[in-house]
Formats: structure tokens, sequence, C-alpha cells
């Protein structure tokens, strides 16, 4: 039982922009440049925001189950633990009386 917590590979910065150095302004460079550091920004925001869902949809889960074994599944086994140590100790009361009424039968 693990969370799969996603891993994004920025894009690389060697990538060789696919205008024409001619015809377009060093603005143009600047402009392509800020967008490739958004670009790398969004990614690493993606997996950060999967990665809190994923965690988040576990811890859910992971509740629900504890909320069944508080609610549900330990008082079931305390009652049957209850049940089992009465049913106990009613046979080591009968095992006792049986040990008494077995004396007064050989002193008699």
């Amino acid at each position: 039982m693990g969370v799969e917590i996603p891993d994004v590979d920025p894009l690389s910065d060697k990538t060789v922009p696919s205008y024409s150095f001619y015809g377009s302004s060093g603005a143009m460079d600047a402009a392509y440049s800020k967008f490739r550091k958004v670009m790398v920004l969004l990614a690493q925001l993606a997996e950060i925001e999967t990665s809190v869902y994923r965690l988040a949809v576990q811890i859910r889960k992971t509740h629900r189950r504890v909320n069944a074994l508080e609610k549900v599944v330990i008082p079931s086994n305390r009652a049957d633990i209850r049940f089992i140590s009465d049913v106990l100790e009613e046979g080591e009361r009968e095992d006792f009386t049986r040990m008494k009424m077995a004396q007064k039968k050989t002193k008699k």
C-alpha cells in the first residue's frame, strides 16, 4: 500500500527555438526564454499538485479504515472478548463446584 508520487522531468534548456533568429527581435528571445522558465515551473507545480491530491486521497482512505476499526471492529472484538471471558469464568465456577461436591462425597 503505497502512493505513487509523480516525477516530472522539466524540459531541457538545450532545445533550439523553432523560429528564425533573423526575422525576430531580442524581445522574442527574452519572451521565449521566460516562456521556457514558466513551462519548467508549471511542470513542477503539476507534479506537486498531483502528489498532494494523491496523498489526500490516500489519507482519506486511511481515515475511513481507522474509523471502521474504531467504530465497528474493535467494539465487536471487545464484545467477543467479554463473551469468551464470561464463558471461561462460568466454566471455572462449574469446575470449582464439582470439586467441592467431590470433596464432600469423599469425606462422607
